[in-house]
């Protein structure tokens, strides 16, 4: 095998140097500026994303904030509507009410106005019932015919009498 032959170390190692020497500076100059190069690219890129992450953060907890502040005022402002709308439901239920109770107190003192006047008209009737009725006794049994003076006078003694 030539390569354990001891002739030819020499220059062996002549070309190890040689091809170690040239790669050494083809990566010196060539490859580890342009791997530092897209190295130092990609930490800015990570910089960058992490500070346009930050901002973003920071926006969307300000627009969070926003939301929630007019979420409780819509909150607040349906609140009010609503207890606006109780009030004035309220207020025309009251209304009618006080209607309703007018119109039944109306409604109330015209029926008992009919009911008086239905019990004047029987009262009236009944003393007429009466009145003849102790005409007739008065000429059957005791066979006197009473004057309609004298007979208004005892219903209204005998009504008397008995309140």
């Amino acid at each position: 095998m030539p390569q354990l032959d001891v002739s030819t170390y020499s220059s062996q190692i002549f070309w190890l140097v040689v091809t170690f020497c040239v790669l050494y500076v083809l990566l010196w100059k060539i490859a580890l500026p342009k791997v530092g190069e897209v190295m130092s690219q990609r930490a800015s890129k990570v910089d960058q994303d992490l500070t346009s992450a930050s901002n973003l953060k920071k926006e969307a907890e300000t627009i969070l904030a926003d939301y929630e502040a007019r979420l409780a005022a819509a909150k607040s402002d349906a609140q009010s509507v609503m207890k606006q709308a109780a009030d004035e439901i309220a207020a025309d239920a009251a209304k009618q009410n006080d209607a309703l109770t007018a119109k039944l107190e109306k409604k109330m003192q015209e029926a008992e106005q009919r009911i008086s006047e239905a019990k004047a008209d029987a009262l009236s009737n009944v003393m007429g019932m009466a009145g003849e009725t102790v005409a007739a006794a008065g000429s059957k049994l005791v066979g006197v015919e009473l004057s309609d003076k004298e007979i208004k006078a005892a219903i209204k003694s005998s009504l008397e009498g008995n309140a």
